[in-house]
């Protein structure tokens, strides 16, 4: 246990999240960590986000003039005073009131034996009890992280990879390297994260069960590739890049090989529709270079 707590800031990005943000903030105002303030940046929402937000003790609301995550992002550390920035996304809902003190504990713990660390990081829980499509992204956003080698054996493991759906880094570093980069809208976070490691810092990514938080992140099926669609023209239109159709088709009987491998590793027959998805994939992905690659 710490004996000296830092104030942690929780910073949330809303738009339009009429749907989570009530789940999300409450989640994080029945943390038992007594240090902590919530910040919600809002990027022009018109739907009932913030009325929602206004009806919610303790939260500071910050309207940004501007729609872009790194420029929201950058503006949450700005207007935040903890040394630590924890940032959740608006869809996310924390698991139990010590997921906060679970996570800084572990931080300092790490801090303390490798001053190189300097954030953590958990992952998505899996309940047989959601919907197919929850289930599904949960279960392959996992399948990802162990492709790229970076979801191994163990509870708490060192990697130079993180997003910040549900993270928290050490305001000194994010400082260090000129903090977010107010111009990107699609892998700010990335992008933070690969000036980080050129710096030699690195991070810890927690895979226990109660380190793992709920999320919400899509309905159906349909909306999952809606949000992908979007992901891929912001891609495209920020990086660029080059079609392929060859790595496109290949994917398709790759993606069968996956799914049998797939359903004998997770006994969730819901990897059955994985081939479907991922050809919807890559016919958007494809879409989405033709028109809008720069």
């Amino acid at each position: 246990m710490l004996s000296d707590k830092p104030l942690i800031s929780v910073v949330i990005l809303t738009y339009n999240s009429e749907k989570t943000i009530h789940q999300c903030i409450n989640s994080v105002l029945q943390q038992d960590y007594e240090k902590f303030e919530v910040i919600a940046i809002d990027g022009g929402s018109s739907d009932e986000t913030i009325p929602i937000l206004r009806n919610l003790d303790r939260i500071k609301v910050i309207h940004s003039q501007i729609n872009i995550l790194g420029y929201m992002r950058q503006l949450g550390v700005e207007s935040s005073e903890g040394d630590i920035i924890a940032f959740i996304d608006s869809d996310i809902i924390l698991p139990h009131r010590f997921w906060l003190s679970s996570m800084i504990n572990n931080l300092y713990r790490f801090m303390a034996l490798d001053n190189r660390v300097v954030a953590i990081l958990s992952l998505w829980r899996y309940s047989r009890g959601d919907k197919c499509v929850r289930r599904y992204i949960t279960l392959y956003c996992d399948f990802i992280l162990r492709k790229n080698g970076v979801l191994r054996n163990g509870d708490l493991l060192k990697t130079t990879s993180w997003g910040t759906g549900q993270t928290l880094i050490t305001r000194r570093v994010i400082e260090g390297v000129g903090g977010f980069n107010r111009s990107i809208h699609y892998y700010e976070d990335a992008d933070l994260a690969g000036r980080m490691v050129a710096k030699g810092y690195t991070f810890v990514l927690s895979t226990v069960f109660h380190d793992r938080v709920i999320h919400i992140q899509a309905d159906s099926f349909s909306a999952y590739l809606r949000k992908f669609y979007t992901m891929s023209v912001l891609g495209a239109t920020q990086f660029g890049g080059e079609l392929n159709l060859k790595r496109e088709a290949l994917s398709i009987p790759w993606s069968v090989l996956c799914m049998i491998q797939e359903i004998s590793r997770d006994k969730d027959y819901v990897w059955l529709i994985h081939p479907v998805l991922q050809l919807a994939r890559s016919f958007l992905r494809s879409l989405a270079l033709a028109r809008y690659s720069i």
